[in-house]
């Protein structure tokens, strides 16, 4: 098998994150600093997923996308132009302000030639950067042998060190046509954590997720996946939906929930299966992605209803949706949403296609058993050790007028009777309203387009194909999972403390939820905050508690997640 790619620690990853608000892959080179002295930001960086150390690849003469992206190290200061070079004439090309990101088509002449790229840009205050690349372009037979690629290699995942994401920049094939598909191999193992000791599993089921940085600096998840009950496991998916997303030098980073009772050890290798494409190109596009709540009485339908555009080069449409519900206890009515059947409805253009989010644990979809806890109880959506395969419905063939509006329903035969909004709540027997655990959903979802030939129209990452139905109000929940940093450094003071502690953000970020638990994962306090300064001013306490170390973790509504370690004495 062939490895590509190379590990970097979480410190190093996350430094490096910082430099163009996410990974930065072709970074235009800043000027050399002084010996001795650290090196700061370029005031302007462009970076691409285009890398010189691949070929484009191709079995015949195709167009091929070619994007960059730039950042400009002032917040008082902003991209306003791009332009691309090539072989030094000045090409056509679509700029996107909002994303500060350029996408031009360029078909090649002939194969074995040279094509020189030069990506330019200029900021409002006058600052400029160039990059430039070399690029090969080879054929490709489509019996070609097919080509696995290794990316993250035994990446440690644990908590608090090196912390609960990692990953790193790994090169992967640039081709048009000559793979049919792309399987992804996921290995999760223990690790040996002291020297000496037994390999160290985390006890329990954490959910986690995959992501790949696309060329405007967003993170978006290509996998889900909830870890077993301290058993290495390996799985596959397909994940060609996402093939403009896994070409080139792309940052890639995987997500785990832990908290301190052991780690994982992440292998993912991705094979490319060599044959005829069905379709050239895919275009995934985000549509609900965040966390939202079930059975909410103030709001039981959060998820906004979408209209998207549909060109008339489209050969292929297809909507992906990954929903896995979390939360449950007897404070949640129905033990809600992790062990509650829920059956939800899409709607495209007002005609319904009935979801059951439910998925059969026993025997484990993906062969992850035996494992110790609750591994064969059936979930909402997922199983522990499995990846969740989601939902995958193709609507090709089924929008004749240019345009799709889709809906998400949830159950609407459901209500969390203990939720705090319920109104009533005090009037249910057996229920805590003051306790804010309550059901919910983790979304990642698409609508994927397929071309078979360049496209006229233009889809800029981050998901501005699709507009917000005027009927309805955008929901300031869960606005858009994937922001460029997702992490927040939380403060917690004082600590350590006899009992109460306030908890603070570096920034604003709106309304989210902080929850007190401890190293097993278990939730004692949760409670849910408007704003920063709302929850800087809330007081915590641990009274009751037993004295020990327990961990603060923040999950805000677009997604910024941060925790801390609050130790009562």
């Amino acid at each position: 098998m062939e490895k590509q790619g190379y590990r970097r620690g979480a410190g190093a990853f996350m430094a490096l994150c910082l430099c163009v608000l996410g990974l930065c892959c072709g970074r235009a080179a800043a000027e050399e600093a002084e010996p001795g002295t650290p090196p700061e930001a370029p005031a302007v960086t462009i970076y691409t997923h285009l890398t010189e150390a691949e070929p484009i690849t191709m079995n015949e003469l195709y167009a091929y996308r070619l994007e960059a992206g730039a950042r400009v190290n002032d917040e008082n200061d902003s991209i306003v132009a791009m332009s691309l070079f090539i072989n030094d004439v000045l090409t056509e090309a679509h700029f996107d302000t909002l994303s500060a990101t350029l996408r031009a088509w360029y078909t090649p002449e002939a194969f074995g030639q040279t094509v020189n790229l030069r990506f330019e840009a200029r900021s409002a205050n006058g600052l400029t950067a160039a990059l430039e690349r070399q690029l090969k372009v080879e054929q490709r037979d489509t019996a070609g042998p097919d080509r696995t690629v290794r990316t993250m290699d035994s990446v440690l995942i644990n908590f608090p060190e090196p912390g609960q994401i990692n990953g790193g920049v790994y090169v992967l094939p640039q081709y048009v046509g000559h793979y049919q598909s792309i399987i992804a191999h996921l290995d999760i193992s223990c690790p040996t954590l002291v020297a000496g000791r037994k390999p160290d599993c985390d006890d329990w089921d954490r959910v986690g997720w995959v992501e790949v940085q696309t060329p405007d600096g967003q993170w978006r998840e290509i996998i889900r996946y909830i870890t077993s009950y301290r058993k290495p496991c390996s799985h596959t998916i397909d994940v060609t939906e996402f093939a403009s997303y896994l070409q080139g030098e792309v940052p890639i980073r995987m997500y785990i929930e832990t908290w301190g009772t052991g780690g994982w050890e992440v292998t993912l290798d991705f094979e490319y299966v060599s044959g005829p494409a069905q379709f050239l190109y895919s275009e995934p596009v985000p549509l609900w992605n965040g966390i939202f709540p079930f059975g909410d009485p103030a709001r039981l339908q959060p998820l906004d209803t979408l209209t998207a555009p549909i060109p008339a080069e489209a050969a292929g449409l297809s909507l992906r949706i990954v929903n896995t519900g979390h939360g449950w206890g007897r404070n949640n009515t129905g033990n809600a949403a992790e062990f509650y059947k829920a059956t939800h409805k899409v709607l495209v253009n007002d005609t319904a296609i009935s979801q059951l989010l439910w998925a059969q644990c026993y025997p484990n979809p993906d062969g992850c058993q035996p494992q110790h806890g609750t591994w064969g109880d059936d979930r909402a959506g997922w199983c522990p050790g499995v990846i969740a395969p989601g939902y995958h419905y193709n609507l090709t063939g089924r929008i004749p007028d240019g345009q799709v509006k889709l809906s998400y329903v949830f159950d609407e035969s459901y209500m969390d009777l203990c939720h705090p909004n319920n109104p009533r709540c005090d009037t249910v027997p057996d229920c805590d309203c003051s306790d804010t655990y309550n059901p919910m959903y983790y979304i990642a979802s698409y609508l994927v387009y397929w071309f078979n030939q360049m496209y006229e129209g233009d889809f800029p990452p981050g998901g501005r194909a699709w507009v917000f139905d005027t009927v309805q109000e955008v929901d300031t929940f869960a606005i858009e999972k994937y922001r460029v940093e997702r992490n927040l450094t939380l403060q917690a003071w004082p600590n350590p403390t006899a009992d109460e502690f306030h908890v603070s953000v570096e920034r604003e970020i709106g309304a989210g939820i902080v929850q007190v638990a401890d190293a097993r994962g278990k939730v004692y306090i949760q409670r849910r905050f408007a704003s920063s300064d709302d929850l800087a001013q809330r007081p915590f306490s641990l009274a009751g508690l037993p004295a020990g170390a327990y961990v603060v973790r923040l999950l805000a509504s677009d997604w910024y997640m941060g925790a801390t370690v609050v130790v009562k004495q």
